[in-house]
């Protein structure tokens, strides 16, 4: 079993003893809650290391697949000029308030901040590097 398998095997077992403590077992589920939370701090730890230690293949090509995927939730985005009438046919109120508000809705359940900052950071892995991760997106 692997570092992390251990960590994760682990993590579930506390999961199940802090469901199966009384209600009165303070002291307890303090110190599962607290080694909970180190285990946590260390599974991010093997991932930040496995992360920046990935070849820059790999890199490059999970880049470009979350910048498709970036791309075809911002396609689904509405047209608010569209929706508003468009040109000289929007008359006041016709700013496409609603439209935004649902474009922002789509791109929140579809992960675009999560992919967002993922690329953000992928593009600082090949920076480090000395690899040119380009300007889109």
């Amino acid at each position: 079993m692997s570092d992390i398998d251990a960590i994760f095997h682990e993590i579930t077992e506390i999961d199940q003893k802090l469901t199966e403590l009384p209600d009165d077992a303070f002291e307890e589920r303090l110190q599962l809650q607290q080694r909970h939370d180190e285990l946590h701090r260390e599974a991010a730890a093997l991932a930040a290391d496995a992360d920046a230690n990935r070849p820059i293949g790999e890199i490059e090509a999970e880049l470009a697949a979350l910048r498709q995927q970036l791309d075809s939730i911002e396609g689904k985005r509405i047209d608010m000029v569209q929706q508003s009438g468009g040109g000289d046919a929007s008359g006041p109120g016709a700013e496409g308030l609603g439209a935004t508000s649902l474009n922002w809705q789509i791109e929140e359940a579809q992960g675009a901040d999560q992919i967002k900052a993922r690329i953000a950071l992928l593009k600082k892995q090949l920076s480090d590097r000395g690899v040119d991760p380009g300007d889109n997106t």
